[in-house]
């Protein structure tokens, strides 16, 4: 990087976890990064500190404020960007932190291409003891990768954004989607159309999962917003293993929020655009009771696995 590190906005949505929001912050704080760090931590209800309260972590700004936007997640990280003043932004879940390096290295390689402009990276998944160390395959992920795969690797609290590709050619986050679920996921292709999203393939983020997690087992919001995904990306009309995949995680939400009718109607969907899906499989066997859904979650996620 030439001359002084541009400054970075990072906007953490919370809601009433002080705890885990005291560590994310103070891996923000410990950035091993020259430029400006402006923290800007959004509260979605409860009692935040004084709203616009300001506070200074070693060379970080830490500014409380109240969710303007539409009560949820996708209006809290609206909030963030709104207020946001730095050519960067970047993200993090009041649950998961950063390792040292994570800015420098994203940034670093943005400011090298201007082409890029969102950026991910690699992490480890958290699963009570276990953890999983993800990467992707390649060092963009385009449009395409998005619609055959959910590529869980590039998760929020990876992403680092220009400020203004954001707010001129990408968009905000969409406070449309039912419940926010899914909503990172909608914005990342919505920010594939425009361009492909840089990789820095090590594992700079841990994401924690855990049953206090946004949308854990929230099974009703999971379908819709999923649903939201289908009508307003036609593109997966063009890719049957990618359409089959969401038919799939649609199944497995009806199956597991015990809609059995739902359940069997968009796993045929499944298994019509792609045999050999399994997520169609799974969701008629959990219909069925012959798959309890926990168990066979938290085997995933002890693989740093969703469905």
């Amino acid at each position: 990087m030439s001359g002084a590190a541009p400054a970075v906005s990072v906007v953490v949505p919370t809601r009433d976890r002080p705890e885990l929001l005291a560590k994310t912050i103070a891996s923000v704080a410990a950035q091993d990064y020259d430029g400006p760090i402006d923290c800007i931590v959004v509260h979605d209800g409860g009692e935040p500190p004084a709203d616009g309260s300001v506070q200074s972590i070693g060379g970080c700004t830490v500014r409380h404020l109240r969710n303007t936007q539409a009560p949820g997640l996708a209006g809290a990280r609206n909030t963030g960007i709104l207020a946001a003043t730095s050519p960067y932004l970047a993200f993090c879940d009041d649950d998961d932190t950063w390792q040292p390096l994570k800015l420098r290295r994203q940034i670093d390689a943005m400011e090298a291409d201007p082409g890029i402009l969102v950026m991910g990276c690699g992490n480890t998944v958290v699963y009570g003891s276990h953890r999983t160390v993800r990467t992707a395959p390649n060092d963009t992920v385009t449009l395409d990768d998005l619609l055959r795969s959910r590529v869980a690797v590039l998760h929020s609290s990876t992403i680092v954004a220009r400020r203004d590709a954001i707010l001129e050619r990408i968009g905000l986050v969409s406070e449309d989607i039912p419940g926010a679920a899914s909503e990172d996921y909608e914005w990342q292709l919505r920010a594939s159309r425009v361009a492909p999203i840089g990789m820095i393939n090590e594992p700079l983020v841990d994401i924690v999962w855990h049953t206090g997690s946004r949308y854990a087992r929230q099974w009703n919001l999971y379908v819709a917003g999923l649903s939201y995904i289908l009508e307003h990306y036609p593109e997966f009309d063009q890719v049957p293993r990618g359409k089959a995949r969401v038919y799939g995680q649609i199944a497995f939400g009806c199956a597991a929020a015990r809609d059995v009718r739902g359940a069997f109607r968009w796993g045929l969907r499944s298994l019509q655009a792609d045999l050999v899906q399994p997520r169609g499989y799974l969701a008629m066997l959990v219909s069925l009771r012959l798959c309890p859904p926990d168990p066979l979650l938290n085997m995933l996620h002890a693989r740093g696995r969703g469905i």
